[in-house]
């Protein structure tokens, strides 16, 4: 006696040439995580560049910045808009959260880490993958510790790679009860909350409108070590967090009130002007570039509320417009001009 089998579920891509086009996408963001991102990463911890923390050196070729930007912003939205043209597949996942843990550990950086794991913990959402979904936030979690115990050793010079990691994954495990409130409390002080309203209501400068031309122009406004926190840092360290957007503004303002309406006139000026590169990236549809309008939408958003540097909203915004423009110039064919059709005149 024989067991009738039913039929096979078969599933049949409608386009199979988009079908190979998505699995290219997964082998390709795979290759460039071990090709670029990640010697990149090593590379960066051996220079101390982009380390939270410590000021970075100054390499030749302007290789600082290039490094800096590429690892903290091009690199997040490139992997956001190749994953979600992927197929997604388990390696590539796999591949991503390793590299966002590594880039994480050599910074020393939470910022990283998370900005990196982004485009896999978000389609596992939105593609209804619960188990993926679970498995990739945990890692992240697990990861998120382990780069905050980072910071015991990041900043021994003569450590190497591979024993700053495994001591940094040590130091998590000799840790291994997470205060929940605690950890909330972290984050929130990385949303710049009431302490540094405080602080800035506290303080006053010499002069409102030449602070305000100064931080609006990215230059010296107040030095945060000194005279808000009364740090005094040893040579070659930095302060690696800011007051954020809000307290700036109580800075400025100096409590004046209507000072203070008029400099978040000017914010929303930037805000309106932010969306001008979003939808010129938006209007390119070669290469799929316009799915990178709304990561760089968050990312203008983000470096604007963090206001760490206007320089990088200013570069980006012109960036993006720099990039489309040249991307539809070389790419995008100009519009047919058809001649006007004339009246017929004939007798």
């Amino acid at each position: 006696m024989t067991r009738r089998r039913g039929p096979r579920r078969v599933f049949v891509s409608g386009d199979p040439k988009k079908t190979r086009r998505r699995a290219l996408y997964d082998v390709l963001i795979i290759v460039f995580l071990i090709v670029v991102a990640v010697p990149q990463s090593m590379m960066m911890y051996r220079w101390r560049v982009g380390v939270t923390g410590l000021v970075s050196p100054i390499l030749p070729f302007r290789l600082t910045g290039i490094l800096y930007y590429s690892r903290g912003f091009l690199y997040p939205v490139l992997l956001f808009v190749a994953y979600a043209l992927s197929k997604r597949k388990l390696p590539t996942m796999v591949a991503i959260l390793l590299y966002a843990w590594l880039a994480g550990l050599c910074s020393s950086s939470r910022y990283v880490l998370v900005i990196s794991m982004v485009p896999v913990i978000l389609f596992a959402f939105l593609d209804r993958q619960r188990i993926r979904f679970v498995v990739a936030t945990a890692i992240a979690g697990f990861a998120f510790m382990t780069v905050t115990y980072s910071r015991t050793y990041i900043y021994y010079e003569s450590l190497p790679l591979r024993e700053y990691i495994v001591s940094s994954i040590e130091s998590r495990e000799e840790h291994p009860k997470i205060r929940f409130w605690d950890l909330v409390g972290g984050i929130a002080l990385r949303l710049y909350g009431p302490q540094d309203i405080v602080l800035a209501y506290q303080y006053d400068v010499s002069s409102r409108v030449h602070a305000a031309v100064n931080w609006f122009t990215d230059r010296p406004v107040v030095d945060l070590n000194t005279e808000f926190y009364g740090m005094t840092f040893a040579e070659g360290s930095g302060f690696g967090v800011g007051i954020g957007l809000h307290a700036w503004m109580v800075v400025l303002s100096r409590r004046n009130y209507f000072l203070l309406i008029l400099l978040a006139g000017v914010i929303s000026t930037l805000l309106v002007l932010a969306d001008i590169p979003v939808e010129a990236v938006r209007r390119v549809k070669v290469f799929k570039i316009f799915m990178a309008a709304d990561p760089l939408a968050f990312f203008l958003v983000y470096v604007l509320y963090s206001a760490a540097s206007l320089r990088w909203y200013y570069e980006l915004i012109a960036l993006a417009l720099v990039g489309t423009w040249v991307v539809r110039m070389i790419f995008v064919p100009p519009p047919i001009r058809r001649p006007l059709a004339l009246n017929d005149t004939r007798a």
